[in-house]
């Protein structure tokens, strides 16, 4: 990363952190507190699934988590670490593979539309990164050829949702 675009992911952050701190005293100065003490849950948990994230010990995928709402302009991410694993020597693949998947939804987007994405790292025995994006997709069919034809991608499958449609699939970590 280039200096110009680590004291613009310190900006946001930052600009993250206010908005939140923002909220909290929103919300103590009309004295509920009961929506303080929600929000406040909110932000530990999201803190600790950072921390989580982070020990996974795959600095690049880690990075590319953290930016993605900064990067993807038409999608949303939370996330969700189940698991202990290091996921060193996966890094770079990992963090490449989830780019190339999602430069693959946005290739298949309606730019007014806002897609929510989930992505889970578990697994005991074996670490297991899974992707989910909903929302109102079209070319459903074509979308499903691309992304199954991704030789690092496994169990691609899309349902109907309240949205549109949600896509789901897994990551494989031993492949780029």
């Amino acid at each position: 990363m280039k200096v110009n675009e680590v004291t613009n992911l310190l900006s946001h952050y930052r600009h993250d952190w206010m908005n939140q701190l923002q909220i909290l005293h929103g919300y103590a100065s009309m004295g509920k507190m009961e929506k303080v003490q929600e929000k406040l849950q909110d932000i530990i948990q999201d803190s600790q699934e950072e921390s989580k994230l982070m020990k996974l010990q795959s600095p690049h995928f880690a990075l590319w988590v953290i930016r993605f709402n900064t990067q993807y302009d038409h999608f949303r991410l939370t996330y969700s670490i189940q698991s202990q694993h290091n996921l060193e020597q996966h890094d770079q693949a990992l963090m490449e593979n989830s780019q190339n998947v999602m430069n693959i939804f946005g290739d298949f987007i309606n730019s007014l539309k806002l897609y929510m994405v989930t992505l889970v790292v578990s697994g005991q025995d074996k670490p297991e990164v899974s992707l989910s994006v909903d929302g109102d997709l079209d070319k459903n069919k074509d979308l499903l050829d691309r992304l199954g034809g991704q030789s690092y991608l496994k169990d691609v499958q899309a349902v109907e949702s309240e949205n549109g449609h949600t896509y789901t699939m897994k990551l494989l970590l031993n492949e780029r």
